[in-house]
């Protein structure tokens, strides 16, 4: 987000937790024509749920999910599941020796 838009948003940043209406209102202060700046209100929200719910009592601390960027940010700990995990070992060379009973194996 520009810095233009950041200062705007420091202005109205608040300690208190905001209803859905509250949030609405305070967009509409920082981005007057609604049908502009769309992705920047869309990022306020987005980081506006997240906040709420890092701080809220149902914040996990351990996900295990596929490799998706947009969970990274849900758990402070986050695994890969087996099947998804599985396909970085795919790419590692074998033993020359062993790749050829490896390959006959599979």
């Amino acid at each position: 987000m520009a810095d233009k838009w950041m200062l705007k948003v420091k202005e109205v940043i608040t300690e208190k937790v905001l209803t859905e209406d509250e949030l609405m209102l305070r967009l509409q202060a920082i981005f007057p024509e609604a049908n502009k700046q769309k992705t920047n209100q869309a990022l306020m929200i987005e980081a506006a749920a997240l906040t709420w719910y890092k701080q809220s009592g149902y914040a996990i601390n351990c996900l295990i999910s596929d490799d998706a960027p947009q969970f990274k940010v849900i758990a402070s700990t986050h695994g890969l599941c087996w099947i998804h995990e599985g396909r970085h070992y795919k790419n590692l060379p074998l033993f020359p020796n062993t790749q050829n009973s490896w390959s006959k194996a599979f």
